[in-house]
């Protein structure tokens, strides 16, 4: 359903965030991980505004969003990770979270 329309706009972010939540420290299907990540990215690095890279506004709501249930679970340390590997620069309020 995420996918529907092609792209993942920011309610759709913001619910697979929630979703992440609610199951994080569940024994999840790894697929859980992979759609996570992939949509996160998505989001994140397929936009007009910072094609494949990360904007100072999309650090931001990244580091609120994995900062917001005070954890930092694995599913969002692989989303960390992948994001590191795929751009050039990555900012530094996402490097303290690894």
């Amino acid at each position: 359903m995420i996918y529907q329309d092609g792209e993942i706009d920011q309610e759709e972010a913001d619910f697979m965030f929630e979703l992440n939540d609610a199951v994080s420290g569940n024994a999840n299907h790894d697929s859980w991980g992979d759609l996570f990540v992939k949509a996160i990215s998505s989001f994140v690095l397929d936009d007009d505004a910072s094609n494949g890279e990360i904007d100072d506004d999309e650090a931001k709501y990244l580091f609120e969003q994995i900062q917001g249930d005070g954890q930092i679970d694995d599913v969002e340390l692989k989303l960390l990770n992948h994001l590191k590997s795929s751009v050039s620069s990555f900012p530094d309020i996402l490097n303290k979270l690894l």
